[in-house]
């Protein structure tokens, strides 16, 4: 047997009450009547303490009439549909109820079989309704967790006008909230929210991995209910209305759905920077931008070793932060955050063979903050300063440390090779290859090759650049090239790399 839909009769006429409750066979039908009511106010009361489907009332009872009742469980319980019952010269009153989304109205004196019927087929409309919705909420998962290509775009536009939804006139923005307290509290935050932003018609509500709430706002392009003065306004009701106060990160509004993902990347990233938590409880990735700028990671990263080099903590304390304060967070500050430990990981490494990278990065993953992976990296080079005073000595390191850095800035360029870089440092080629190869074990050949490699895998993921465009980018001027040395490293062509 299917689900059992219960159901609220509301008539201040008790014979009509109990005619309804006791003539028609509930049960055989598929409903539970969960009780009846003489006015609106005892029925608002039943509504709010007990799960109800369908509410069967009539319009004019003393204390709360059927409309104000119509009204409370539109604006409070949407998913409760309101079935008002009426007498011919009541109809046009009636039809007032429209703007309250009432399900279906049903002529007094009441046809049982005709009764069953209406009620047959709101339980069918609100099944499309509900279906209808989970799939266009589903699509709005898509467009929020992933990155997408404009193939994409143009697929999941198409999906979405089959739905009902043209995502081309439409702008959006991405909205990011967090409240401190149970697990039991944040669930009916997220609850409370969502029926909020579904009622209102705002846009659309999920819940990342991390069970955070994530409003994707949307609204058509001549509208601006996307803007920074709609969204502050709409956390001021939020809050005047459930009581809650809550902290919230908003993306940049896109124009397209393509930026969607970005948008909520955005979020992610001033969450991970702690900002608004500091600054207010909301903040705006456009209102950060002057705090983050492009910087030169690799020069950066080499002060930081030449002031581990010469013991100057203080020095190599103030390097650490710029570091992790100028990251631009152009996809996500956590990754880039990862990234940078992994690179001052790999160079301390390279200085203490005792240094338990995989052990480094696994805590760094595990860090929720900025400043906490910046703290935890700088412990990390006190504690390589302190047991290896011999080795951060070694000259050869920063001569092979500055090559590496070099490599990696030009793998775009077709003419990196050794006899490119002694130039660039005024080495001789040989003595250069001989020193790198002492310190790393490969030939500067071998490590540029293992570089453009690396650079193309992660080009061959997460970008729509056909393989050509990408051998060009990691410094193949010849596609057979870049065909032969990438088969080699990983023992696939760059075609069955991208589809695997």
């Amino acid at each position: 047997m299917g689900r059992q839909y219960s159901v609220l009769i509301v008539d201040d006429e008790q014979h009509i009450r109990e005619g309804l409750r006791i003539l028609i066979d509930w049960e055989q039908l598929g409903y539970r009547v969960v009780g009846t009511a003489e006015n609106g106010k005892e029925a608002w009361e039943i509504c709010r303490r007990e799960k109800v489907d369908i509410v069967l009332t009539d319009i004019r009872m003393p204390e709360m009439d059927g409309l104000e009742l119509a009204r409370r469980i539109y604006e409070q319980i949407p998913e409760t549909v309101v079935v008002i019952m009426s007498a011919y010269k009541d109809f046009e009153y009636a039809q007032k109820a429209i703007s309250y989304r009432v399900g279906s109205y049903v002529l007094k004196p009441v046809d049982e079989g005709k009764l069953v019927q209406e009620l047959s087929e709101v339980v069918e409309r609100s099944h499309i309704r509900e279906n209808e919705y989970k799939r266009v909420l589903a699509l709005m998962e898509e467009l929020i967790f992933n990155p997408i290509t404009q193939a994409d775009a143009e697929r999941l536009t198409a999906y979405g006008k089959g739905l009902g939804i043209d995502l081309s006139d439409k702008k959006f923005r991405c909205v990011q909230l967090r409240i401190d307290g149970s697990e039991g509290e944040a669930e009916q935050f997220r609850e409370d929210i969502s029926q909020y932003v579904r009622k209102e018609e705002l846009g659309y509500v999920c819940v990342d991995k991390k069970k955070n709430v994530i409003i994707l706002f949307m609204c058509p392009q001549r509208l601006n209910k996307c803007a920074g003065e709609y969204i502050a306004a709409f956390k001021k009701k939020a809050v005047d209305v459930y009581g809650r106060e809550y902290a919230m990160a908003a993306g940049e509004e896109a124009v397209s759905i393509r930026d969607i993902h970005k948008s909520y990347m955005q979020t992610n990233n001033l969450w991970f920077l702690g900002y608004p938590a500091q600054k207010g409880g909301l903040l705006f990735w456009e209102a950060d931008k002057e705090t983050r700028g492009q910087v030169g990671y690799d020069h950066m990263i080499e002060q930081l070793m030449l002031n581990i080099q010469y013991r100057q903590t203080e020095e190599m304390n103030t390097s650490i932060d710029q570091l992790f304060h100028h990251i631009d967070g152009g996809q996500s500050i956590e990754m880039e955050a990862y990234s940078i430990s992994h690179r001052i990981s790999r160079h301390l490494s390279a200085v203490n063979g005792e240094f338990d990278y995989g052990a480094v990065m696994r805590n760094v993953k595990e860090l929720n903050t900025l400043k906490a992976v910046s703290d935890y990296m700088k412990e990390q080079c006190v504690n390589v300063m302190d047991g290896n005073r011999d080795k951060l000595a070694h000259p050869n390191m920063h001569l092979v440390h500055k090559i590496k850095l070099f490599i990696e800035k030009n793998l775009g360029n077709a003419n990196l090779n050794i006899k490119f870089i002694a130039q660039n440092f005024n080495y001789n080629p040989t003595y250069m290859g001989r020193v790198f190869i002492g310190e790393e074990g490969i030939s500067i050949k071998e490590f540029i090759n293992h570089k453009r490699v690396e650079k193309a895998c992660k080009l061959l993921v997460e970008s729509s650049k056909s393989i050509n465009e990408i051998a060009i980018e990691t410094g193949y001027s010849d596609l057979s090239t870049f065909y032969e040395v990438f088969k080699k490293i990983k023992n696939m062509t760059p075609k069955e790399y991208r589809k695997k």
